[in-house]
């Protein structure tokens, strides 16, 4: 992108608290630019290599209100940032923060579809950006951080 870049426009839609989903697509997956840009308020994080396979996914996950990091993102982040992992709760959706805590409470995704009166599917993919963001893999370990962080998500 030419000048002023992508990053400083995203500093500058902040700046102005101007509410704009921003999906960034880049080829840098260093540590340090990932969490200035997830600091940013950018909603989707996606890598040029997996852009063929990520595009039309995170664009749909970010119109729903989720955030959206390539695989290879999130593995730089478990890999390389247990602050940023610890911090993730913080970027979670309201929505994505009430579907943690009925985790944590021990509901299935229809209870809680019920509950919240949303589809089943959604529920789903709301778990599964949950696990993206908070750095987990597979509803057992989603359950595991709900129950061992009970009393931060209530």
């Amino acid at each position: 992108m030419p000048e002023p870049g992508g990053l400083s426009i995203a500093e500058l839609l902040q700046e102005k608290n101007i509410n704009t989903k921003i999906i960034v697509l880049t080829m840098f997956k260093e540590e340090s630019l990932i969490k200035r840009v997830l600091k940013l308020g950018v909603r989707g994080y996606v890598l040029k290599e997996n852009a063929i396979d990520d595009i039309i996914d995170s664009i749909n996950i970010v119109y729903d209100g989720g955030i959206y990091l390539s695989n290879t993102v999130s593995e730089v982040i478990r890999d390389n940032s247990n602050d940023l992992i610890s911090g993730s709760y913080q970027i979670l959706t309201t929505s994505e923060k009430k579907i943690l805590r009925l985790i944590g409470e021990g509901k299935s995704s229809k209870d809680i579809a019920n509950e919240l009166f949303i589809s089943n599917k959604t529920v789903e993919n709301h778990r599964g950006n949950i696990c993206k963001k908070l750095g987990v893999t597979g509803f057992s370990a989603l359950i595991k951080y709900a129950l061992s962080n009970k009393m931060t998500l209530e």
